[in-house]
């Protein structure tokens, strides 16, 4: 089976996106391409001033990359139910099942951008933020999670040594990947408050 690393390579031979952040990549099926003469084929497709989409075309389907600038990022607030829209915390479904935990460390970040390389400066900062390919190739493969036909929605960044806790919703069929942060309330009570960094969807 191919790793993150070998399909997404020629990501990161496009220039001019350092500082770009993802913001979800779709994963549609398609029969497998017999023409294409090496496994991996990418393009940028649109480019905006801060937006681009890059496609990638592979032997099990068409990869789509949707970059944003961080500022336009962070003004992108998720539009879901769950999702408090004044304060932007997420609050799980009832019907979830936390399934898997991952702590991403700086060495690990470092290696990983290197093995890719991918030189983009957000990842080499004193808290860098964990590539969205990095978080990919954690759940890549998970017998019980298939990513085509699917769209993997990037909502918030997450951090280095933040503990990332993947849920699946038995409802909705979507999984969930949050990170409970530390809120100082009135009178110094201290809460842990949901933030969603990425979602796994079915494509409508």
């Amino acid at each position: 089976m191919d790793t993150v690393q070998e399909i997404f390579l020629p990501f990161f031979k496009e220039k001019g996106l350092e500082g770009w952040m993802i913001i979800k990549i779709h994963f549609q099926r398609k029969e497998i391409i017999e023409t294409i003469k090496e496994k991996t084929e990418s393009m940028v497709l649109k480019k905006k001033k801060n937006y681009c989409l890059l496609g990638l075309l592979w032997h099990h389907g068409i990869i789509l990359m949707h970059l944003f600038m961080p500022q336009p990022l962070i003004e992108h607030h998720s539009s879901l139910i769950f999702q408090n829209k004044k304060s932007h915390r997420f609050f799980l479904p009832k019907n979830c099942e936390k399934i898997a935990s991952r702590v991403f460390s700086k060495e690990e970040i470092r290696e990983f951008v290197t093995s890719v390389q991918d030189d983009n400066w957000i990842h080499q900062t004193e808290k860098p933020i964990v590539p969205g390919l990095m978080m990919l190739a954690w759940i890549w493969g998970r017998k019980e999670l298939s990513l085509w036909d699917n769209a993997m929605i990037f909502r918030a960044p997450a951090y280095a040594e933040e503990e990332i806790e993947l849920y699946f919703d038995f409802y909705s069929k979507n999984y969930f990947a949050i990170v409970k942060e530390l809120d100082f309330k009135e009178f110094d009570k201290k809460e842990k408050n949901l933030k969603l960094l990425w979602e796994i969807k079915k494509i409508r």
